[in-house]
């Protein structure tokens, strides 16, 4: 499957860890192993974030 992106962007930080972003994948929460890889990425971006990097430099 192509990769699909869900993009929120918070004004304040849901997970409460200071980070900009939250990248999430789908993983079995019974046996981390096991992913199900249909290339839905989730990602939180968060305004109010302190740790991080915003975006992963990019090489031209």
């Amino acid at each position: 499957m192509n990769d699909s992106y869900i993009i929120f962007i918070c004004q304040s930080d849901l997970f409460g860890k200071g980070r900009y972003r939250y990248p999430f994948e789908n993983i079995c929460k019974e046996d981390t192993e096991i992913t199900l890889v249909t290339g839905a990425k989730k990602i939180f971006l968060n305004a109010d974030g302190k740790k991080g990097n915003i975006s992963e430099e990019r090489s031209k």
